[in-house]
């Protein structure tokens, strides 16, 4: 049975085969599913560095190349933060 048509023989299993992602495409993953949790509230970047043990300058810059695609958005002030 294929997937497109549910008719025919079963496709093959696929083998796992592991990949490897760059230090900036993980820590960006983890830091949008930590605002994803809480979509509402807006969080420090020292926040999402200590939830997510990434380092604080390293992240920071991450939020700012998010900030330019228009994936995350920063606010400033007292109640600032990332959304």
């Amino acid at each position: 049975m294929t997937i497109a048509d549910g008719n025919g023989p079963a496709s093959p299993p696929r083998l796992a085969v592991p990949i490897r992602i760059s230090a900036r495409a993980d820590y960006a993953t983890r830091a949008c599913a930590e605002l994803a949790a809480d979509p509402a509230a807006r969080v420090s970047g020292d926040q999402i560095a200590a939830a997510q043990n990434i380092p604080l300058k390293f992240l920071l810059n991450i939020l700012t190349e998010l900030g330019r695609g228009n994936i995350v958005r920063s606010h400033r002030g007292n109640s600032g933060g990332t959304s």
